[in-house]
């Protein structure tokens, strides 16, 4: 059999980001249906006329397989791999080389008991600027513990270890802190290697108790669902949450001994009902604690909540008075926070608000945010008339043109900061609705067959102006050609998906389709091969994830193409959160210098010490079958009431995917900044 042609090129991949194939709902189906499809052949470099060409472009240099993937479309045949192999596993790997255009870093990840290699265990390069994170790439380790991370621009990095279960986070050399971690500088194109990690098991979880109790209404004792109770401990630094029914009832489980205090606020923003600590107090420090014995559950642990004010107005924009529907307003006070969001013809509600002075918020995302301060509020009633007129945000424009010859390049995407907009015939793009700020833009072809690599800029931002002639030139990237033929016949196959996928390094794939051309001879050939066993294939892609300013939610869209289990954990910084009114957390530089420090890895919070890193969301989800996937990551308590306080977290973390089919567990390591688009002054008391 006649080898796949490999074109060279340069190839990139510049921020990290998995691409998704472009394939119908369908064709996603039918992916997984491999018991029904019969065997392919590949073939040798195809000329232009003949059927079953193929070409899969924009390929970033490094080590891949090819699969075979046959629908209705196309006939009746099996799944392949490259080179006439059954199995992903067994498939022979297809190298596509270029100019080097980033540096790498590599090492190995162990077992610091016993020194085993990790498989499956994630290192992520991290290039930080302040409490930015300005660019980050991953890798998973292979079966010997090694990884290796690659398209790194030119600068200083810090590396963070991590595995799934059973072992906790490491950054480089052995700190659980970043601001401890050691720094490699990464010079273009070359490797630094020798970056280990040994990383320590996790203790195994304590034996739990639990807190159960009922919400009712103060006024008139109505059971009150969909209120949320949340514990905190200054001993075990541990949280569980959990949501009344519709008899009032919640049981929070999962708690290790010690004391908690326990948190009572409402799901929704429309629930008119003031939060409260238990028992019946406003602020944590005034909290009863709750004690929590192992196999035992603290009972009768109630709340009456009482009714909140209202605060309402309308939202306009600036010039021309036109309502905004959908922005996000908050107004928060002395001890907590709450939020809404407008309608259509501009006008918001926030409820749930204790008697006192609030700072009200307003945001949205096409606009500058606006404040207005000493806002009074009483339980029971309205304050109405608290208006706002936004001014509109900036923009970003700018031209893509092809580094090879400067020809303007068509259904380019240009993002930034979730933002984004797409190239027009002359290369040019707008992104609107971006807030004054320094932004990273990321370049990507739209069209999956279009052969340029990704790239990036960087562009400030001063609304509402316009920053112009943010321009780039994108790199003509590596390609795999080839011919998918017919075994029983040997003539040329059309409409086959030809899917590549990178085997080293930052997981990739790209696929495409068989041209239909002119049929080819056909040439006699044994009878086809008996049906092979599924194939454990367990790639998946990130296509997006965005971020629900209603229900504080992150969804996550990943492309899968069999029948799996998601896993997830994902956290973020208490100094994202360290000014947050919200949470009361104080300076705790500060606090450190009066009072008694605390150990390694922990910050002062509330007169206490907590952990540096908070849990944002975590979980498990089962896949039923190829296809689009949504995942709902749900928000911790702290992180659900630091984002309606309009807070930015940088939340960081990652997903795990095992193939129902079996095979090697693979991750994608996710970062992104949550928050409602907002500049907010920090009180005196923080």
């Amino acid at each position: 059999m006649r080898q796949v042609g490999v074109w060279l090129g340069f190839s990139n991949v510049a921020h990290g980001e998995l691409r998704r194939p472009r394939l119908t709902a369908r064709r996603a189906v039918l992916l997984a249906a491999f018991g029904v499809l019969l065997a392919l052949q590949g073939a040798g470099v195809a000329q232009a006329s003949t059927a079953g060409e193929y070409t899969v472009a924009g390929l970033p240099s490094g080590t891949y397989r090819v699969g075979f993937f046959s629908f209705e479309e196309s006939g009746n045949y099996l799944t392949q791999y490259y080179n006439g192999k059954t199995t992903f596993g067994e498939a022979d790997n297809v190298g596509v080389s270029a100019p080097p255009t980033g540096g790498q870093i590599s090492g190995r990840i162990t077992a610091a008991a016993g020194g085993a290699p990790l498989t499956a265990a994630v290192a992520c390069a991290e290039k930080v600027t302040g409490e930015v994170f300005e660019f980050f790439n991953c890798a998973s380790t292979n079966s010997n513990g090694e990884y290796t991370i690659s398209s790194l621009p030119s600068g200083e990095y810090v590396v963070l270890f991590f595995a799934f279960e059973g072992y906790e986070f490491q950054y480089y050399n052995g700190a659980t802190e970043v601001k401890n971690a050691t720094k490699i500088a990464v010079t273009p194109p070359n490797t630094v290697s020798g970056i280990n990690a040994a990383l320590v098991a996790t203790a195994p979880p304590p034996e739990s108790g639990s807190i159960a109790g009922r919400v009712t209404a103060e006024a008139g004792g109505a059971p009150l669902e969909h209120i949320v109770a949340c514990t905190f401990s200054e001993e075990t630094f541990a949280e569980g949450c959990a949501e009344t029914n519709a008899n009032g009832e919640y049981t929070i489980e999962g708690l290790t001994g010690g004391e908690y205090v326990v948190f009572f606020f409402p799901a929704f923003e429309e629930q008119n009902y003031v939060s409260e600590y238990y028992k019946d107090v406003l602020k944590e420090e005034e909290a009863t604690p709750v004690p929590v014995v192992a196999h035992n559950t603290a009972s009768g642990i109630d709340a009456k909540l009482k009714a909140g004010g209202q605060i309402s107005g309308t939202v306009t924009a600036f010039p021309g008075g036109a309502p905004i529907s959908g922005a996000s307003v908050c107004a928060f006070g002395e001890e907590a926070g709450r939020c809404a969001v407008s309608k259509g013809n501009g006008e918001y509600t926030i409820t749930g608000l204790a008697t006192g002075e609030y700072t009200v918020n307003f945001f949205a995302e096409e606009y500058e945010s606006a404040t207005v301060k000493e806002v009074k509020a009483k339980a029971g009633e309205t304050t109405s008339g608290v208006n706002a007129q936004l001014n509109s945000l900036g923009k970003i424009s700018g031209r893509v043109v092809a580094a090879e010859g400067g020809a303007p390049l068509a259904n380019i995407s240009a993002c930034a900061n979730g933002r984004c907009g797409t190239t027009n015939a002359n290369g040019e793009y707008v992104i609107t609705g971006l807030a004054s700020n320094v932004y990273t833009v990321f370049f990507e072809p739209v069209e999956e067959a279009s052969n340029y690599i990704s790239e990036t800029a960087k562009a400030t931002v001063t609304a509402p102006n316009v920053t112009e002639n943010v321009n780039v030139a994108l790199k003509s990237g590596g390609q795999i050609t080839g011919v998918v033929t017919s075994a029983a016949t040997g003539a040329g196959i059309a409409k086959v998906s030809v899917c590549v996928f990178k085997v080293i390094g930052e997981p990739f794939f790209r696929c495409g389709l068989t041209q239909a051309g002119t049929a080819v001879t056909p040439t006699p050939t044994p009878a086809p091969k008996p049906t092979p066993k599924p194939t454990p294939n367990s790639s998946f892609t990130m296509a997006k994830a965005a971020f629900n300013k209603k229900t504080g939610e992150i969804d996550f869209f990943f492309t899968v193409f069999n029948a799996g289990k998601f896993k997830w954990a994902l956290v973020f910084k208490n100094a994202d959160v360290a000014f947050a009114d919200a949470l009361g957390v104080e300076n705790g530089i500060a606090e450190a210098a009066k009072k008694k420090k605390c150990k390694k890895g922990f910050i002062r919070h509330k007169r206490r010490c907590v952990h540096v890193t908070v849990p944002f969301g975590s979980g498990s989800q089962s896949v039923a079958g190829a296809g689009t996937v949504e995942i709902k990551v749900r928000p911790s308590a702290k992180a659900l009431k630091a984002l309606k306080a309009g807070r930015t977290l940088h939340v960081s973390g990652a997903f795990q995917l095992q193939s129902a089919l079996g095979g090697s567990p693979v991750t994608h390591r996710v970062s992104l900044a949550v928050h409602k688009p907002a500049k907010h002054k920090k009180k005196k008391r923080h």
